[in-house]
C-alpha cells in the first residue's frame, strides 16, 4: 500500500513539472506559449507572444528575445514570434533575438514605429509577411545567416525605408551575394558584411556565429569568431567550448575577415583545442600584438591571418598545422622568427625561416629577418629546391642571398621589396625564375648568374634594380647575357654555386658544381664533380700560386674538382703567381686564365685532357709545359703570347689547333710525339725561333721538315711520353712512351696500360755502360703513379749508344718487339733476345762493333723486318734455336754482306741447343758443323749394331758435320749451349741415326725406324703412325737386323732389364731363356743376362730375375 502511494505522489510531480501544450506564462518582459514539451534528448519549444505587463511599461525598450526560457523548472527553446505579437509596440527601438529563433511570424513587428535596429540570429530561418511593416525608422537589420533562403523569408517582410542597411556575417565569403539573392532585401539600400552579425558575444570579447547547430543538447555545436572586442588588449579564451542557450558550441574557426581589435597586444589561442583554422586576414592591421601562441589542434592558416601586425617579432606553427599560408604573415616587418614544433609532419623551420617538412621548398623569411647574409652554407638546407612565391617579400634588412647549388627555381616576387638587397647568387641548377622576382628590389646592383644559356624572361625583369654588375656564366660555346635585361652595367664572368670558405670573403675560391654523380677517384668517394669558376685577384695569404684543391665540400659532400671554367681570373692577378693543377682537373677551358701577366707558371697534375681555345693566351708562362700523357686536346692560342722555352705534347694527343704556340719568342724546345700532325697545313708558328727543336717520333722526321710551318724549326727525332722517375730528358736514358692506355692484368699484375723504350739524342752521349730493364715503368710525371707493362724496345731506341755495353733483360719478362735500329752501333757486347719477342726490326744489332753473341730464344711465331744483323765483331755469331735453324736459314741466306764484313750473314747464323724435358739424354740433329768439344756438350753417333745383343754401339765425336743424327748427355737443363763450328770439318763418320733437319718423318713408315726413349735410355719401334719434328734424329736398322725387336739399347747405357728373349715383356720365358745361357745352349747378350750387375752369370741372375717378376 506504501509504494502504491509513493508512487502516486511522484506521478503528480512529473505533472506538476511539465505544462500543457497551449499553456501561456510570462516571464520577464515577454509572454509565451508553449508548443511543445521536451524530450530526454532536447527542448520543448515556445512561442513568444509579445510584450508582458511589465515590457509594455517601458517607454522607450530594447527587446532581447532570449534562446531558452523556464516554465514550471524545465527549459524551453525559444523558436518563433507569434503573429502580430509585437504588432504596433511602438515603445521598441532596437531588437535582438539569441541564437535558437526560427520563425518570425506574419506582421509580428508591424507598426513598431520606434523601431531601429534588429539583430537576427544564424538560426532564424523563416521571416514571414508583413513581419516588420511600417517600422518607418528601422535603418539596421543585423543578420547572422549566411546563407538565407528566397523562398522563406517573404518578399513583403521588410519595409520600404529609404538608407535601411543589411549586415550579413562573416562566415562565407559569398554572404553578401547570397543575401542579394532575397527578393525581400531588395530594399535594403546597401547589404554588407561585418563581425556585428553574430550569434553570441562572450566575455573574452568574441564575437561568435554558430556555424554548426548541435543536434540535441547532447551533442556540440560548434561557432566560427567573426570578430574580437574593440576593447580587447588581450584575447585569451580559457575554454575551448561555451555553453548558452542550452548547447555547448566548441570554438571551431577564426573566419576570413574577422574583426580583431586593433589595441590586441595578446593572442592566446592555445586553450581553444578545437580550433582548426585562423582565416584570412583575421589578426590583420594589429599593429599592436606582440604575442601569439597557436592552438595545438590547428590544422588551417589562412592568407595575411597575421597581415602588417608589425609588433609581432615571433610565431610558432604547432605540430598539427597542415595548410600555412605563405603570405600569413604578410606585412609583418619586425617579425625574426617563424617556428615549427619539430612533430609537425608538413612544416619545418630552419633558423626562423620556414619550409615544408623535407626542406626542399622555402615557403617564406620573416620580413625583419635579422640576418643581412644568407649564404647557402649557413643558412639554406642542402636539399633545399624551390623558393615559392613571395617567400623573401619585404624582407629589408636582407644585403645578400646566395641560393644554394639544387635550388631549381623561384616563384613569382620570391625577392618583392627587398629594398636593402644589393646582392644575389643564382646557380646553375636554378633553372625556373617566376615573374616580377626582383620588383621593388630598388638596391640590386651585383648578381651572379651561373646558368649556360641565359633564362628567358621579359625586358623589364629588373626594371627596379639598380643593375650595377652581373656576373654571369661564360662557356665555350660563347656567351648568352649579350642582350636585354640582361646588359647591366658591367657584365663579367664569375658566376657560381658554391664557395671555398664558409662566408664570402675576398680570397674565397668560386665553384660551378658538374653533376652529383657519385664516382670514386684514387680509391676515396665523391658525391660528384666541379670546376673552378673564379679566383679573386689575391689568389692565397702568401700570393705564391693559385692553388686548385682535389674538392671542394657542401653540406658535407665531397666534390672533385675536374674542370677549370673560363676567365676566372675576371678581376685580374695583382701579384705574381703560379698556377698549381689539383690531381683530379681534365679540362681547362677557353680563355681560363687568359691575358694574366702576372701567371708565370704552371704546375700540372696526372690526369690532365685538354686545354682550350686561349687558356693561357697572353699570360707570362716561362716554366717547361709539360702535358702529361693522357691529354688529348690543345685548343687555339693555348699558349700564344708567353714566355715559354719548353713545351711537351705525349702520343695520347687527338687534336691541335694551328696557332697554340704563336708568339713565344724564347722557346727552345717542342716535343711533339704524334706523328698525325706532320701533313696538316693551318699551324701559325709565328713567333717562334728558328732554333726551336721540335722532337717528333722516330719516322716521322722528313714529313715534318717537308710542312710548311713545321719544317722551318730544327726538325730531329726523339719525341717521348715521360721519363724513368720524371728525370731530366737529357739526363737519362730510360725516355718511354705508351704504347696501349688499354688496362691489363699480367701475373696477377694490373698495368695502367703498355710501353716502349724510345730513341732520345741524347742517349748517345751518355756515360754510362748499363741499360737495366725491369718488366715495367711507373710514370711519376706530375705525382702520377701509373705502372706501364714494358713490351718494346722503340725504332733506334739505343742507337748510336756507343758507351753501352751491356742490356740486362733479366727482369723484362714481356718483350714482345725490337724496333728498327733498336741498338744500331750501340757498344753492346752480347744481347739474349727473349723467347716473349714476337718481331725484331731491320738493322736492329747492325753496326755494334763490340757485339760477339746474339742469341734468339725461340718462338715459333717470330717474325723480322729485314737484315737485323751485320759490321758487328769479328767472331760474331747469331744463336737460333736448333730446331727453327732452316726457318732462320732460309730467310738469312739471301742477306748481303755489308762492307767490311768478311762473312756473308748465313755463315754467322748457328744453332744452340736448350734442353727442357727433364731428361740427361737426348737424339739430335744440326743442320751445321758441330765442334762439340767448344761447345761443351757430348755427342755420340751410332757406329753399328749387335744383333745379338740388341744392342747398337756409340762413338763419341769431336766434330760433326752438318745434318748428323745424334746422341747427346752431359747437359744442364734449360741451358743455352751456344754450337761452335769447327774449324776443319771432320770425315763422315758411319752413323746408323738420321736427323730431321728440313722436315718432319713419319718414323713408323721408316724400315725400319727406332725412336729414342730419353727417359730409359734406349731405342723403341712405333706401332702406328709417329711424326719425328725437325732437329731430332732416329736409328733406322734394315729388316733383317730389325728382325721383329721391339727395343734397342745403348751400349753405353746398356742395363739388364729382365726382358732376356727381346720380346718386350719379363715373364717366366725369360727365366728359361737365362738358364739356357747359364748352360750355354744360348748365345744371349752377357749385358742382358747379368740382371744383378756383378759382372757374372750365374744363379744368382735367376733369383734377382724371379724377384724382378715377382716385384
Amino acid at each position: 500500500m506504501k509504494k502504491q502511494l509513493l508512487f502516486l505522489f511522484f506521478a503528480l510531480l512529473a505533472l506538476c513539472a511539465s505544462a500543457a501544450v497551449g499553456d501561456n506564462f510570462t516571464n520577464g518582459k515577454l509572454r509565451y506559449e508553449v508548443m511543445s514539451n521536451g524530450t530526454s534528448t532536447d527542448y520543448g519549444t515556445v512561442a513568444v507572444k509579445g510584450l508582458s505587463s511589465e515590457g509594455a511599461s517601458y517607454s522607450s525598450l530594447d527587446l532581447q528575445i532570449p534562446g531558452l526560457v523556464t516554465y514550471n523548472g524545465a527549459s524551453y527553446k525559444v523558436v518563433k514570434v507569434w503573429a502580430s505579437a509585437f504588432n504596433g509596440s511602438s515603445n521598441l527601438t532596437y531588437v535582438r533575438m539569441l541564437y535558437g529563433m526560427e520563425d518570425v511570424s506574419v506582421a509580428a513587428f508591424r507598426n513598431c514605429t520606434k523601431l531601429q535596429s534588429v539583430q537576427l540570429p544564424s538560426s532564424l530561418k523563416v521571416i514571414r509577411k508583413n513581419a516588420f511593416e511600417n517600422c518607418r525608422v528601422l535603418r539596421s537589420v543585423y543578420y547572422a545567416n549566411p546563407t538565407p533562403d528566397n523562398s522563406t523569408i517573404d518578399e513583403t517582410a521588410f519595409p520600404n525605408n529609404s538608407s535601411m542597411q543589411l549586415i550579413v556575417p562573416l562566415t562565407d565569403a559569398n554572404s553578401v551575394e547570397n543575401a542579394k539573392k532575397v527578393t525581400a532585401f531588395n530594399k535594403f539600400s546597401n547589404i554588407y558584411a561585418h563581425h556585428q552579425a553574430f550569434d553570441f558575444v562572450f566575455g573574452n570579447g568574441a564575437y561568435c556565429c554558430v556555424t554548426k547547430a548541435p543536434a540535441n543538447k547532447n551533442v556540440s555545436g560548434e561557432f566560427s569568431i567573426v570578430g574580437i572586442d574593440p576593447v580587447n588588449s588581450v584575447f585569451s579564451p580559457t575554454s575551448s567550448s561555451e555553453n548558452i542557450v542550452g548547447y555547448n558550441f566548441n570554438y571551431a574557426i577564426i573566419v576570413d575577415g574577422a574583426y580583431a581589435s586593433k589595441s590586441l597586444k595578446t593572442v592566446d589561442l592555445s586553450k581553444l583545442e578545437y580550433l582548426k583554422m585562423v582565416g584570412k586576414s583575421a589578426f590583420e592591421d594589429c599593429k599592436a600584438l606582440t604575442s601569439v601562441q597557436l592552438s595545438m589542434n590547428l590544422i588551417n592558416i589562412r592568407p595575411y591571418a597575421f597581415s602588417n601586425c608589425t609588433s609581432l617579432r615571433y610565431i610558432t606553427l604547432p605540430a598539427s598545422v597542415r595548410e600555412c599560408s605563405a603570405y600569413f604573415v604578410d606585412g609583418c616587418s619586425n617579425l625574426q622568427d617563424i617556428s615549427v614544433v619539430s612533430t609537425n609532419k608538413y612544416y619545418a623551420s630552419n633558423l626562423g625561416i620556414l619550409y615544408n617538412k623535407d626542406f626542399t621548398k622555402l615557403i617564406r623569411c620573416p620580413e625583419g629577418f635579422m640576418y643581412a647574409k644568407l649564404l647557402y652554407h649557413n643558412f639554406f638546407p642542402s636539399a633545399l629546391k624551390t623558393i615559392g612565391p613571395y617567400a623573401f617579400e619585404n624582407c629589408k634588412l636582407i644585403k645578400s642571398i646566395y641560393l644554394p647549388y639544387g635550388t631549381t627555381g623561384f616563384g613569382r616576387d620570391a625577392f618583392n621589396r627587398c629594398t636593402s638587397l644589393t646582392t644575389i647568387k643564382i646557380p646553375s641548377t636554378c633553372k625556373d625564375w617566376g615573374d616580377d622576382a626582383f620588383r621593388g628590389a630598388t638596391a640590386l646592383d651585383t648578381m651572379y648568374v651561373n646558368l649556360e644559356t641565359a633564362p628567358n624572361i621579359s625586358q623589364d625583369y629588373f626594371r627596379d634594380c639598380k643593375k650595377g654588375r652581373l656576373y654571369m656564366r661564360v662557356t665555350e660555346s660563347g656567351n648568352s647575357y649579350i642582350k636585354d635585361p640582361w646588359l647591366w652595367g658591367l657584365q663579367t664572368p664569375g658566376a657560381f654555386d658554391v664557395l671555398s670558405t664558409t662566408q664570402f670573403k675576398p680570397e674565397s675560391y668560386r665553384y660551378t658544381l658538374l653533376g652529383e654523380k657519385e664516382q670514386t677517384l684514387n680509391g676515396l668517394k665523391y658525391g660528384g664533380i666541379a670546376m673552378l669558376a673564379y679566383v679573386p685577384p689575391i689568389a692565397t695569404a702568401d700570393n705564391l700560386s693559385i692553388r686548385v684543391p682535389k674538392y671542394v665540400g657542401v653540406n658535407g659532400v665531397r666534390y672533385a674538382i675536374t674542370a677549370i671554367g673560363s676567365q676566372i681570373c675576371s678581376d685580374g692577378l695583382k701579384s705574381e703567381v703560379s698556377l698549381i693543377l689539383g690531381e683530379f682537373v681534365e679540362d681547362i677551358q677557353s680563355y681560363a686564365l687568359a691575358d694574366q701577366p702576372n701567371l708565370t707558371a704552371i704546375r700540372f697534375n696526372p690526369n690532365l685532357k685538354s686545354i682550350g681555345l686561349g687558356a693561357f693566351k697572353n699570360c707570362r708562362i716561362a716554366s717547361a709545359i709539360n702535358l702529361p700523357y693522357g691529354f688529348t686536346t690543345l685548343g687555339a692560342l693555348a699558349f700564344s703570347d708567353n714566355a715559354l722555352q719548353i713545351i711537351r705534347i705525349p702520343s695520347s694527343i687527338k687534336s691541335i689547333s694551328g696557332q697554340f704556340i704563336s708568339n713565344n719568342k724564347n722557346l727552345q724546345e717542342i716535343v711533339l710525339n704524334s706523328p698525325e700532325f706532320s701533313g696538316q697545313t693551318y699551324w701559325n708558328l709565328t713567333g717562334i725561333p728558328t732554333s726551336c727543336k721540335l722532337y717528333v717520333p722516330v719516322g716521322s722526321a722528313e714529313a715534318y721538315r717537308k710542312n710548311v710551318a713545321w719544317g722551318k724549326l730544327n726538325v730531329t727525332e726523339g719525341s717521348y711520353d715521360f721519363t724513368l722517375n720524371a728525370s731530366s730528358p737529357h739526363k737519362t736514358k730510360y725516355h718511354i712512351t705508351v704504347t696501349s692506355s688499354t688496362p691489363l692484368t699480367v701475373d696477377g699484375v694490373t698495368y695502367a696500360g703498355k710501353a716502349k723504350y724510345v730513341y732520345h739524342p741524347a742517349n748517345k752521349d751518355m756515360t754510362y755502360y748499363l741499360f737495366e730493364s725491369d718488366s715495367y715503368v711507373i710514370n711519376v710525371t706530375h705525382g702520377a703513379y701509373k705502372k706501364y707493362l714494358v713490351t718494346e724496345f722503340g725504332d733506334r731506341a739505343l742507337e748510336n749508344c756507343t758507351n753501352l755495353t751491356e742490356v740486362k733483360l733479366d727482369k723484362m719478362k714481356h718483350l714482345e718487339r725490337i724496333g728498327r735500329r733498336a741498338f744500331y752501333s750501340s757498344g753492346i757486347k752480347e744481347f739474349t733476345v727473349p723467347s716473349t719477342c714476337t718481331y725484331i726490326g731491320v738493322m736492329a744489332f747492325t753496326s755494334c762493333k763490340s757485339l760477339t753473341d746474339l742469341v734468339l730464344l725461340n718462338n715459333e711465331k717470330r717474325t723480322w723486318g729485314g737484315q737485323f744483323y751485320g759490321q758487328n765483331a769479328n767472331g760474331f755469331t747469331c744463336y737460333v734455336p736448333w730446331r727453327s735453324y732452316y726457318k732462320y736459314q732460309s730467310s738469312i741466306s739471301n742477306w748481303q754482306k755489308y762492307v767490311g764484313d768478311t762473312n756473308m750473314p748465313i755463315d754467322r747464323l748457328n744453332a744452340f741447343v736448350c734442353v727442357d724435358n727433364g731428361s740427361p739424354t737426348y737424339s739430335f740433329s744440326v743442320p751445321h758443323p758441330v765442334d762439340w768439344e767448344a761447345s761443351g756438350l757430348n755427342a755420340y753417333t751410332v757406329y753399328g749394331y749387335d744383333k745379338a745383343k740388341r744392342q747398337v754401339n756409340t762413338l763419341r765425336m769431336g766434330r760433326t758435320l752438318a745434318g748428323e743424327g745424334l746422341l747427346i748427355d752431359g747437359y744442364s737443363q734449360n741451358s743455352v749451349y751456344k754450337l761452335k763450328r769447327p774449324a776443319t770439318l771432320p770425315s763422315q763418320p758411319t752413323n746408323l741415326l738420321v736427323g730431321t733437319n728440313l722436315e718432319t718423318v713419319n718414323v713408323y713408315d721408316k724400315k725400319v725406324g727406332f725412336l729414342f726413349s730419353p727417359s730409359s735410355k734406349y731405342f723403341w719401334r712405333p706401332s702406328n703412325n709417329y711424326n719425328l719434328v725437325q732437329g731430332m734424329a732416329y736409328l733406322l736398322l734394315s729388316a733383317t737386323d730389325a728382325g721383329s725387336t721391339e727395343r734397342i739399347y745403348v751400349d753405353r747405357w746398356a742395363k739388364a732389364s729382365g726382358d732376356i728373349n727381346g720380346d718386350g715383356e719379363v715373364n717366366v720365358s725369360d727365366v728359361t731363356a737365362l738358364i739356357n745361357k747359364i748352360l750355354g745352349s744360348s748365345t744371349y747378350s752377357d749385358a742382358v743376362c747379368d740382371i744383378n750387375g756383378d759382372g757374372e752369370i750365374n744363379v744368382s741372375d735367376v733369383t734377382a730375375l724371379i724377384n724382378m717378376i715377382l716385384k
